[in-house]
């Protein structure tokens, strides 16, 4: 689609080499050809996600890692010591000349937890590492878990070291329980919620995250609320669900139409009630800040990823069916890890022919490599869910702007406007953006963005 956006007899379009916002009436200013940071093809590893196991004591209903696992019947794994060590040597490693900062290390599953001597041992070992001139940065430590076998003795150790704990929740009992559930069947919201409140309840730092599907999408205004006052929650992600391997569709998911309006009532929420929405912010600040989002994932040349059997890949979803991958982390083939990784490195919107012309191409960072290759065959195709969602946010917000900021009449005495960051801030709401404690991952949200 064109680059330009019609607003009633004005044009609309966010410039590819500042990131502006720029309204026009009748000639489009000229800004010159693209020009995008050379660093952007280049391997720059500031992410380790440690796969700490492929087991998990859920059985969610959407759950693409499990289902994708069980169709492709890969062999599950906790992962040994040896492997956690040396996946933390190797990022280490590659890592050093990184100037991003903080570093980043996911502990990720499957569950965790159920492989908690080897979390507790890689957690001391990090901190520890962080002392010493190994690694040139902090490190930001993040624990995906489902929250359930947090315990007290676990809630400390988490807010001793100082670790950020994403859990995730889809709603009140009631909804949470229709899709989230244990093996047997049993819901598994109120061990989930005891989880989090201990680490809550402690100061730690724990934020939320949700899946939008069918069972939780219709009440999404009621369940930012109920995240905000009843699990005092000023950080929360909105994850879209992916497709499963093998089946190569989504599983009961809502239409792009649908998703859409859900994260728009979502937004409108999160900013009255002061909520960060790290999957919707990512899209608003760079609007508002006139910034360019080059890529949308770590993947993408910033992340190694490491499964329990040491397995190296760019993307977590691929080991299940065995693609994308490097055999092992002990056995580091330097000239390997350059191929895979550089041709992910290059997957963001202004390496993609088809993405040359879309109006949002310097917020959507190319989407999810996953979807698209499940969904379209390539990880070089267009994710078109998030490229339609994208698309349609950036409308209506521009939207908001042209009247807000009563654009018409600026322009009925100059051909072009730009408006300023400072202008565009009311879209924040009374998210304070200045607070940077509000999001622990406002790093990650973050982390691709150009000014």
């Amino acid at each position: 689609m064109s680059r330009t956006i019609l607003i009633e007899n004005d044009k609309a379009y966010l410039d590819e080499n500042s990131g502006d916002l720029i309204f026009y009436r009748d000639k489009k200013p000229v800004t010159g050809l693209i020009q995008t940071p050379n660093k952007l093809h280049e391997i720059n590893i500031y992410n380790l996600k440690l796969i700490l196991t492929d087991y998990c004591n859920f059985s969610c209903k959407y759950c693409f890692i499990e289902k994708s696992i069980d169709y492709m019947k890969h062999s599950r794994n906790m992962m040994p010591w040896s492997i956690a060590k040396a996946g933390i040597d190797l990022f280490c490693d590659l890592s050093f000349a990184t100037d991003y900062t903080p570093k980043m290390i996911n502990l990720y599953g499957g569950e965790p937890l159920l492989n908690k001597e080897i979390l507790k041992k890689s957690v001391k070992y990090i901190r520890d590492i962080e002392k010493t001139n190994k690694i040139n940065s902090k490190i930001e430590i993040v624990l995906d878990t489902n929250g359930s076998l947090i315990d007290e003795e676990i809630a400390s150790f988490l807010v001793e070291h100082d670790i950020v704990t994403i859990v995730s929740v889809d709603g009140n009992r009631l909804i949470h329980n229709k899709v989230r559930t244990y093996k047997d069947g049993k819901g598994t919201f109120d061990d989930v919620i005891s989880g989090y409140e201990k680490i809550k309840n402690k100061n730690g730092k724990v934020v939320v995250s949700c899946v939008l599907s069918p069972y939780n999408s219709d009440n999404i205004e009621y369940i930012i609320t109920y995240f905000r006052y009843y699990l005092n929650a000023t950080s929360v992600g909105l994850n879209m669900l992916h497709p499963i391997h093998g089946v190569n569709k989504l599983p009961f998911a809502d239409s792009n139409a649908k998703l859409f309006q859900t994260y728009k009532k979502a937004y409108l929420t999160a900013k009255e009630k002061g909520v960060y929405i790290e999957h919707i912010m990512r899209r608003i600040r760079p609007i508002v800040e006139g910034r360019i989002r080059y890529k949308d994932c770590p993947s993408y040349g910033w992340r190694i990823v490491i499964d329990p059997s040491g397995r190296i890949s760019p993307c977590e979803a691929f080991f299940s069916c065995g693609k994308y991958t490097i055999n092992d982390v002990k056995k580091y083939s330097k000239a390997k890890f350059k191929s895979l990784f550089t041709q992910w490195a290059r997957r963001y919107p202004f390496e993609l022919p088809s993405c040359n012309d879309c109006c949002s191409n310097t917020i959507c960072g190319g989407g999810c490599a996953y979807n698209a290759y499940v969904l379209y065959g390539s990880i070089m195709k267009v994710d078109k869910r998030t490229c339609f969602v994208c698309q349609e946010l950036l409308k209506w917000i521009i939207k908001e702007i042209y009247d807000k900021l009563k654009i018409k009449d600026k322009l009925s005495n100059k051909n072009y406007y730009i408006p300023t960051p400072d202008e565009k801030t009311f879209l924040y709401g009374k998210i304070p953006m200045d607070n940077i404690n509000l999001s622990p991952l406002y790093h990650y949200s973050a982390f691709c963005e150009v000014k």
